[in-house]
């Protein structure tokens, strides 16, 4: 399975060169013999060999036994057909080894599904018509992204005392559905057996009803679009939904379908046939104009898609205008809802289901955002009376500054309080939403009751920016702030009345919107007072010292909401679980703890142990006083893949009296059957899924997860993979392939932190890992942390000598191991990586032998307002921009280069022009550089056909430049 040799190589076993290769290597090894020269020697010795030569650089790229049509292939400029990488390779990017699975609400746990992925999609899928508007891609014929994800098939699976058993496959109900004979003329139109035999089965938004004993899903048709399915678990049966209307769903803006509460109805958006759509003209109208005249700032970045003329405009508002209706179960009815069609682009069912929040977008449009930025309408409608309340009427967000503190100006992030009938809530900037403004409190939240006919109430000024806020089933609440700038966060507790008390309208309210009512008001003071800080996280990428996050569960209204414990029968200060990383320098080892949080006093009910690594993925059961007592778990180790057990837990009386102690600056009380270097597996634990390894050969592959200084002192962490019984004394060195990105840090002891754990499943279906199975050793995820000097704040003031050290670091290391030598280390990387693979090559000429760049960007001065986590623009460091820029350094790149960039990339930043202009600069100054346009692809390639060309291309570069 692991092999050496690479099909259309030739190779011959003798004497290596004597003038200079004898000198650092034994003789008799395999080499590989070049057309057109009469001496042998190392490919990876080319740069410095004393016959290079002898070799004509035109033949650098093929060998003399190679095929006339892969050497022509391999030379060839222009169009070439999809070429496939080894065999071995081939099947990794083929075989399925991650599996989903899906709980439904409530407790204990009933059904289980088993979700299975479908394969890599074709070059002909990606090929079908697509519009790119204002950063939607859409299909026009299926109003649907075009770039959906599917599954191919569902399983349930019944859960009970013995063991699980699947009780229904969808694939399997499906046909037997179509071929019953009362539903197969009625679905010829939308779904039919020879479409079935043409099209692999693709599924997609898979939603439980919370009653936890049905779901909805959606079958996706190329020539129809989404069809509407519902499983009864209860009847075992699946039947699709709006057959008689022959109605197809509309998902370009959010998920198409939402349950209401009750479990008997589905709130759905559907295509409208009450809109059309004019042929694009095809004689100009007349000259495009952008015009600003404005002094407040509209810095943009450099968003992809956007629209460019009138007849854009006109397509967005087609294709993302649909119709909402309410689908009800029961009776199989479907009633529209008394509103014009719209492009609504977010819905949100008020907890006691008499409400819809509603956003709606508007325009005026714009030629340098995307729709996110668009103004939006945010209104409430009332089922009952079929009546709207306008919540606020938000306008262009064309002026939001790109420091990563900054917000719009306006009334942000609406959403229904999750412990009451009907509350609406919303955050306002009180510093226009621009970091840079010195105030003391930065952000507030407001609420407003059913029936939205009074003042909003003000609930809470905060200091830094509202992240989140944790609703419980009682008053108590917890409320998350942030500040990105120093990476600080803070968590407070409070209480928020269940029932508030409205304010009385002294003034005629009825023109004016919700939001607009508060300004007359606007001295009132904050409802809640009592904000008291339960954690002050002065570094959230401080792994080691994480305090954890609170457990929710679905309950009443079903809404999530703060999963609490009243043991102490007050509601003021309740009992809360929290799971966490449980990072430290030996290897994440997840926990779950339950505080009490009035001492802050916590006690440790589980931990992952070795030789696993397992974490909590939710609850599979509760007592009466909605404590945990069995827990759902994902454990995985180097050689067993991710599967889901059941863990019993200790309650908290048997635990309050174990000796406490204190870990990482937090009281923990632990269980010593739970807590201990013994796995606990013996007792306590039912495996749910039997997930196997579809490839056991794989399995002997070599990880360990290693540490090494950087010169500065910072320790610098790697995964390091090895091909199967390798032994450097025995073997001697390898060709190498790194892989890396950058990261950004303020601090060095944050950045030396480990970030992983020894017991980890290896995925070897992902780059670099395929190259495991040629022989290479493989380096994946050195660190390349970039550190704010103290005081600073600003990493990417010192971002190219951190990096050239890390890299430095990272192939000292692997020398002194004797994995590798020198001259036989490769650097890649994928978008910042790829960033980072050219500036090595620049800064660091000789470290790496040659380097692959996919979809990366390098030339920051086409990104003037910002890239990656940097939020100042170019005119303010303009040296900062220039230096970062490996495109500015191109003349001093000597090693070989493959750029590879989608012909569709909707990243940010990282536009085609990227690569074709560093692809232009290396090849006009005469340097080796190969650069791969992948049609129809996007950020990250999808389509089978070029997965494997990418593959192809980079194993050959490697093969030529590295082995």
């Amino acid at each position: 399975m692991f092999v050496k040799l690479v099909p259309n190589q030739a190779w011959i076993h003798t004497q290596v060169c004597s003038s200079c290769c004898r000198l650092w290597k034994r003789p008799r090894q395999w080499v590989r013999f070049f057309g057109y020269s009469y001496r042998v020697h190392f490919l990876y010795k080319l740069r410095r060999c004393s016959i290079d030569g002898n070799i004509p650089r035109k033949n650098m790229l093929s060998t003399s036994a190679a095929s006339n049509q892969s050497e022509r292939l391999w030379n060839q400029q222009g169009t070439i057909p999809y070429q496939i990488p080894p065999k071995e390779m081939v099947q990794l990017v083929d075989m399925q080894l991650d599996h989903t699975v899906s709980f439904p609400p409530g407790y204990p746990k009933e059904y289980m599904l088993v979700i299975d992925s479908p394969s890599l999609p074709s070059i002909e899928e990606l090929s079908r018509p697509e519009l790119r508007l204002a950063g939607y891609r859409i299909h026009p014929s299926t109003f649907t992204p075009s770039r959906m994800s599917f599954v191919s098939n569902i399983q349930i699976w019944q859960l009970s005392n013995s063991q699980p058993k699947c009780i229904m496959d969808i694939s399997q109900s499906l046909k037997a559905f179509l071929l019953h004979s009362k539903n197969k003329e009625a679905c010829h139109s939308t779904y039919s057996l020879e479409e079935e035999k043409e099209y692999s089965l693709k599924l997609c938004d898979i939603h439980w009803a919370p009653d936890g004993r049905k779901f909805t899903f959606c079958v996706f048709k190329p020539q129809f679009g989404l069809q509407l399915w519902l499983c009864d678990i209860e009847e075992r049966q699946v039947y699709p939904l709006l057959l008689e209307r022959n109605q197809k769903l509309h998902a370009i803006c959010e998920s198409p379908v939402k349950w209401f509460h009750d479990s008997q109805r589905l709130l759905i958006h559907l295509v409208s046939n009450k809109t059309s759509l004019k042929n694009s003209p095809s004689i100009p109208q007349g000259p495009f104009i952008q015009h600003h005249e404005e002094q407040r700032e509209a810095p943009a970045r450099t968003f992809q898609d956007v629209l460019k003329n009138s007849y854009d405009e006109a397509c967005l508002e087609y294709y993302c205008t649909s119709e909402l209706a309410i689908y009800d179960i029961l009776d199989k009815s479907c009633k529209s809802l008394p509103l014009e069609p719209s492009c609504f682009t977010g819905t949100s069912i008020s907890p006691d289901d008499k409400y819809i929040l509603i956003e709606e977008m508007t325009r005026p449009y714009s030629y340098l955002f995307p729709a996110s930025r668009f103004p939006r309408k945010i209104e409430i409608f009332h089922i009952q009376d079929a009546s709207t309340t306008i919540v606020a009427e938000l306008g262009l967000q064309e002026h939001i500054p790109i420091d990563m503190d900054a917000v719009p100006d306006c009334p942000r992030n609406f959403q229904w309080r999750a412990n009451v009938d009907a509350t609406l809530c919303w955050v306002q900037a009180l510093d226009q939403g621009n970091p840079k403004n010195q105030v003391e409190y930065r952000d507030a939240l407001y609420c407003i009751s059913a029936p939205f006919n009074d003042h909003p109430i003000l609930l809470f000024k905060l200091k830094w920016r509202l992240e989140d806020i944790d609703w419980s089933d009682n008053e108590y609440t917890l409320v998350w702030e942030e500040w990105y700038q120093s990476r600080s966060r803070r968590v407070y507790s409070c209480h928020i009345p269940l029932n508030i008390e409205r304010k009385t309208c002294t003034t005629l309210l009825s023109h004016h919107t919700i939001v607009e009512r508060h300004s007359f008001c606007i001295n009132q003071p904050s409802m809640v007072s009592d904000l008291e800080c339960l954690w002050d996280i002065p570094n959230w990428k401080d792994r080691y010292h994480l305090p954890g996050y609170p457990m929710s569960r679905m309950k009443t209204f079903g809404k999530w909401t703060l999963r609490t414990i009243d043991f102490l029968k007050n509601d003021k200060s309740p009992f809360v679980y929290l799971i966490g990383p449980g990072a430290s320098d030996k290897g994440d080892r997840p926990y779950l703890d339950i505080l009490d949080t009035q001492t802050k006093r916590r006690w440790r009910l589980w931990q992952s142990s070795p030789p696993y690594y397992e974490r909590c993925i939710g609850v599979y059961s509760e007592d009466d006083q909605q404590q945990i007592t069995q827990l759902l778990i994902s454990r995985e180790s180097p050689k067993q893949l991710p599967n889901v057990y059941v863990v019993d837990l200790p309650s908290f009386y048997e635990i309050q009296q174990k000796q406490t102690y204190e870990e990482n600056g937090h009281l923990v009380d632990t269980w010593n059957n739970i807590v201990s270097n013994k796995p606990s597996h013996d007792s306590c634990i039912k495996p749910l899924t039997f997930f196997e390894h579809p490839f056991p050969g794989f399995l002997e592959i070599q990880r360990e997860l290693v540490e090494y200084d950087r010169q500065d002192g910072v320790k610098l962490h790697a995964n390091l993979y090895l091909p199967p019984h390798y032994d450097p004394k025995k073997s001697g060195p390898l060709p190498t392939f790194i892989w890396a990105y950058p990261q950004e840090y303020l601090s060095s002891d944050t950045a030396s932190q480990l970030r992983d754990s020894p017991f980890r499943f290896v995925h070897l279906a992902r780059s670099p890992l395929y190259w495991l199975t040629q022989g290479y050793a493989i380096l994946d995820g050195p660190e390349m942390p970039i550190i704010a000097k103290e005081g600073d704040g600003h990493p990417n003031d010192h971002f190219i000598s951190q990096l050239v050290s890390s890299a430095q670091a990272a192939v000292d290391f692997l020398v002194e191991r004797g994995v590798s030598d020198r001259h036989r280390i490769a650097i890649g990387g994928h978008s910042y990586g790829a960033f980072m693979t050219a500036n090595l090559l620049a800064h660091a000429p000789k470290l790496f032998c040659c380097g692959i760049a996919r979809s990366g960007a390098y030339n920051r001065t086409l990104t003037p307002f910002g890239f990656q986590m940097e939020d100042r623009n170019l005119w303010q460091i303009p040296s900062n921009y220039i230096e970062m820029s490996p495109f500015m350094y191109a003349d001093r790149i000597s090693s070989p280069l493959l750029l590879i960039h989608g012909e569709l990339d909707n990243n940010d930043g990282t536009h085609l022009l990227q690569s074709e202009r560093m692809f232009s600069a290396l090849k006009g100054l005469g340097k080796v550089v190969r650069f791969l346009k992948l049609p129809l692809e996007a950020h990250h390639y999808r389509s089978r056909e070029s997965v494997l060309h990418v593959l192809y291309e980079m194993h050959q570069w490697l093969e030529t430049f590295c082995r």
